[in-house]
């Protein structure tokens, strides 16, 4: 219920919300850009995609996978200020015209399971290059120990 008693419509809500789904460095308490997302964002839940996860040298890359044994595991965040933060992911994971085609990440809406047993739809970072010579991590959990 709101302050006035009228309920609150949850759908509604959640429809103006921006989600953004993380499973690699960002979530690292020492990277920059991930303290800057932690500072403009609330963590919602832990959760996952239908994907796969690949070792890349210093930072792991995600594909979205048909099976759904196939999981890549990471936080939802709510972004309290989508127009400072994605800018600023973007520029992070190459994602725009000023880096070289195909950009190595490019920025998606898709479906996430939460740990809350909810299904929601977030930004997720997504691979975009050939994922040929990597080594999957079969957990679908990125840790800097992965070898």
């Amino acid at each position: 219920m709101t302050k006035t008693g009228k309920p609150v419509n949850c759908a509604e809500i959640e429809n103006t919300m921006e989600f953004l789904f993380v499973y690699g460095t960002l979530l690292e308490p020492e990277n920059p850009v991930g303290q800057l997302l932690r500072s403009n964002a609330e963590y919602y839940a832990d959760g996952y995609f239908q994907g796969k996860l690949y070792d890349l040298g210093d930072y792991p890359g995600a594909l979205e996978s048909k099976n759904p044994k196939d999981k890549v595991f990471g936080s939802v965040f709510i972004v309290r200020k989508p127009e400072t933060v994605f800018p600023v992911l973007d520029d992070y994971e190459e994602v725009g015209d000023q880096f070289p085609a195909p950009n190595e990440y490019t920025r998606k809406m898709i479906q996430v399971f939460t740990t809350n047993t909810e299904l929601i739809y977030c930004h997720v970072y997504l691979f975009n290059r050939s994922v040929d010579c990597f080594r999957q991590i079969e957990s679908g959990i990125f840790t800097r120990d992965n070898d």
